[in-house]
């Protein structure tokens, strides 16, 4: 489960972003922020940064090292963005270098920068999770569950959408369809980003609000009666 400092959740919240914006490279045991996750933060901070200073430019071998400053209330920082072939496996390098140079800068302006990369500053810090094997459910067989590999911003899209569905329940049948339904999904959430599922200080996970909703259409009930 990830593990942040007080500080470093503090100044994530503070962004407007919370446990789901980062996770841990098993590798290097590296905290890496998702790249839509570092953007969000510096609208919400209101960071602003110049045109890109352009240092080398070489389209034929795939090659652009370019130059990003940003600017934070009185703060200004600038820092390099490199793609070339022996860090990237991209064929877009100009677009990856601008990624790498404005999020190491977002991160930099934040205070975040040394413990939190962004994940686009190496294409091993890209996340790929492949779900485990569904659990045995006492009789020796595999339960039948999807064992499809996982993307991390497929299952967040698809997790806000239960989310949402989640709050319109209206009574405790249409709470329980909901969650048989998406089985495969929980089960997902639960094996892959724990995180999400079980919840981390005031980051609350889709298991305690699957409670808190049963909880509450429970009172609804009893009130009627």
């Amino acid at each position: 489960m990830t593990v942040l400092t007080k500080e470093t959740q503090a100044i994530l919240k503070d962004a407007g972003l919370g446990m789901d914006a980062v996770w841990v490279h098993k590798q290097s045991g590296k905290y890496i922020m998702y790249h839509w996750a570092c953007e969000s933060a510096a609208a919400t901070k209101g960071i602003t940064f110049d045109p890109p200073v352009v240092v080398t430019a070489c389209p034929a071998n795939k090659l652009a090292v370019i130059i990003v400053t940003g600017h934070l209330d009185d703060k200004t920082i600038w820092s390099f963005g490199e793609a070339a072939p022996y860090n990237t496996q991209q064929d877009y390098p100009f677009a990856m270098a601008e990624k790498r140079g404005v999020d190491r800068v977002t991160l930099k302006l934040l205070g975040l920068h040394g413990n939190v990369y962004s994940e686009e500053e190496a294409d091993d810090f890209k996340q790929e999770l492949v779900e485990e094997p569904p659990p045995d459910d006492g009789s020796g067989a595999r339960q039948n569950i999807s064992n499809e590999s996982v993307n991390v911003a497929d299952l967040r899209e698809k997790l806000k959408t239960f989310t949402a569905n989640l709050e319109a329940c209206e009574d405790a049948e249409m709470l329980n369809a909901l969650v048989v339904s998406h089985e495969t999904l929980l089960h997902q959430c639960r094996t892959t980003k724990p995180d999400w599922y079980d919840g981390f200080d005031d980051f609350i996970g889709i298991r305690e609000r699957i409670d808190e909703k049963t909880v509450e259409l429970n009172t609804s009930i009893e009130r009627i009666r």
